[in-house]
């Protein structure tokens, strides 16, 4: 099946947060992901827990969410997203 893995890059300037971007990858497997477990890419740095999983059996695949990565400015958030978009990650 099919794993898309997604996480929330935000901008928290002075206390006013926004979602600046959502980058996903998709990688095929046969393991079947649980929350709180570990997931691992090179754009991550360091593992980060699984938050939350969907699963769509019809589609087959597992839409799994590994939360929010915030950041003090607008740059700093483009800069992070350069690094997701190195490793494969593509804006929704």
């Amino acid at each position: 099946m099919k794993i898309i893995a997604h996480i929330s890059i935000v901008s928290d300037n002075n206390g006013k947060s926004h979602v600046y971007s959502q980058p996903s990858k998709e990688y095929e497997t046969n393991m079947i992901p649980t929350k709180e477990m570990k997931f691992e890419d090179p754009a991550l740095g360091d593992s980060k827990a699984i938050v939350n999983i969907i699963i769509n059996p019809d589609e087959e695949y597992y839409f799994i969410y590994l939360g929010e990565e915030k950041y003090k400015t607008d740059e700093a958030c483009v800069k992070r997203l350069a690094v997701f978009k190195d490793f494969g990650w593509k804006v929704v």
